[in-house]
């Protein structure tokens, strides 16, 4: 049975008119007078998700993605549709829903500002009623795995941003959630910090058997982390498979890059798909769809230059998305 169950979801909101749409009347009374609008956020989705699944929740900014989540960790109530979660209606049962669950969004903190952050894991153990040797071994095992010994002792405000993240991502984590809500948790991160995080997560989802979701805009976290993905686009859901079934139903194009020793002028006016030539390097986009000669092409650039190297690689998947967004 799946651990979360979601069926026809439909979230709207009032939102004020713009001014450019009301009467020139109206305009002037706009300090007494204020017309309402609704703006669909999320529209008629369902999915289901299986107990330990890494699932990626994917779409532009303004799709539905952080309003599908609030209403899956029970901050927003749909307008229509049901969500169970663990037999849990997130909305309606928040206490005892809540004790099963983690939230880490990227821009909000859920540790104090002020206070060093072992005192905030301290409170947690209290709101979530851990039993002290209990927190204590998981504490530290989640300390060293994130590598943030090193900061317990220090006040919140003062780590970076990555060492906040880490610590914000362990404090979730504490009380053994059965499922973890992740939105945007690398944003903004260096390489190092997103590293650790993708890791850590990648640990706790296979030997926990944690089940969690995950919203981002940086492909490589899904790429890393999610076998399967939910695409949304304008509150509404496009896309939901693996990364692998998405990758072979999106992917139209290859790329080519070849190393070149000197600039092969040639070949560049016999051939007019070349994409780009820059400092020894040649460069290609082949729309294999539109192609059927893709081998020979390949044959032709490795009789006629006189190259280094040749790299062929796939669209990437931050394009294939793109290009979705675009309508394309």
């Amino acid at each position: 049975m799946p651990i979360i169950e979601v069926k026809n979801i439909r979230k709207e909101f009032k939102i004020p008119k713009k001014k450019e749409n009301l009467s020139k009347f109206k305009q002037k009374l706009g300090i007494f007078y204020r017309e309402w609008e609704k703006k669909i956020a999320v529209d008629d989705i369902s999915f289901e998700i299986e107990q330990g699944e890494f699932v990626g929740y994917i779409g532009a900014n303004g799709a539905g993605k952080s309003t599908t989540i609030k209403m899956l960790t029970g901050i927003l109530t749909p307008n229509s549709g049901t969500i169970k979660i663990m037999n849990y209606e997130p909305s309606k049962d928040r206490i005892k829903y809540t004790q099963n669950i983690g939230v880490v969004f990227g821009q909000r903190k859920n540790l104090i500002y002020d206070i060093p952050i072992k005192d905030s894991y301290g409170i947690f153990r209290t709101i979530y009623d851990i039993p002290k040797d209990v927190f204590k071994e998981r504490l530290n095992n989640l300390v060293k795995t994130m590598e943030i010994e090193n900061i317990m002792e220090v006040p919140y405000r003062k780590l970076s941003l990555g060492e906040q993240m880490r610590a914000e991502i362990v404090s979730c984590f504490l009380h053994n959630p059965k499922i973890v809500f992740l939105d945007e948790p690398t944003i903004g991160l260096d390489v190092y910090a997103k590293h650790k995080i993708r890791e850590f997560l990648k640990k706790i989802n296979k030997e926990d058997n944690v089940t969690i979701i995950l919203t981002t805009h940086d492909t490589l976290d899904i790429e890393e982390l999610a076998k399967r993905i939910i695409l949304i686009d304008e509150g509404k859901k496009m896309f939901d498979g693996t990364l692998n079934e998405f990758k072979k139903i999106n992917s139209s194009k290859k790329k080519i890059e070849v190393f070149c020793k000197e600039k092969p002028i040639d070949f560049l006016n016999k051939n007019s798909f070349i994409s780009a030539w820059d400092d020894n390097e040649l460069k290609l986009t082949i729309n294999i769809e539109k192609t059927n000669n893709f081998k020979d092409i390949i044959i032709k650039i490795i009789e006629e230059i006189d190259f280094i190297d040749i790299k062929i690689e796939d669209e990437s998947l931050e394009e294939m998305i793109k290009r979705i967004y675009k309508k394309e």
